[in-house]
């Protein structure tokens, strides 16, 4: 009987951690949405608008990638 109340308990916190999370919104990563994702490091400040301009169209190894 004690092993039954255990599982039912932590049957229920499971339940209402998932409903929690569905309700607040998953934060799906790239994993999961598909696509690249590029990380940049500068030393000094930069506007967004300067990095997409420089990366609108780039080749690496003779293959163009439109960004």
């Amino acid at each position: 009987m004690a092993a039954r109340n255990v599982g039912f308990i932590v049957s229920s916190i499971c339940f209402v951690l998932s409903l929690f999370m569905l309700l607040s919104g998953l934060n799906l990563g790239i994993d999961f949405r598909g696509g690249t994702m590029i990380g940049l490091n500068f030393s000094e400040d930069i506007e967004i608008q300067e990095v997409r301009a420089a990366m609108q169209s780039i080749s690496i190894e003779g293959q163009e990638f439109d960004l």
